[in-house]
């Protein structure tokens, strides 16, 4: 199985519910693992870059660009990046990705 292979399927073997429910609680760290997980470290930095902005606006909006935004995007563009894997790969449930990924199967 060829790398990026590997790397769709791990793409889409990623739960989009565990990325939303992670990133309401802890938003910083789940994005840094899921980035760790899908090999997909823009989210992390365009959230980083969003906060980073957010941060000297937090007394006008009272911290919803950095609260808010900040993790919803990186949620939006992780969740994104794996039905874009799944799609290229035609699967339709992570158990699927599980089972090509670790029976070595071509999808």
């Amino acid at each position: 199985m060829e790398y990026q292979e590997q790397i769709d399927l791990k793409r889409a073997k990623t739960r989009c519910w565990g990325i939303w429910v992670s990133h309401l609680f802890l938003a910083p760290v789940a994005s840094i693992v899921y980035a760790a997980k899908t090999n997909n470290w823009m989210p992390t930095a365009v959230a980083t870059g969003i906060a980073v902005v957010g941060l000297p606006l937090a007394v006008i909006d009272i911290g919803i660009t950095t609260g808010i935004i900040a993790p919803v995007t990186s949620a939006v563009l992780l969740s994104n990046k794996v039905q874009e894997a799944r799609r290229k790969k035609g699967i339709f449930i992570p158990e699927e990705a599980e089972a090509a990924l670790y029976n070595g199967l071509r999808v």
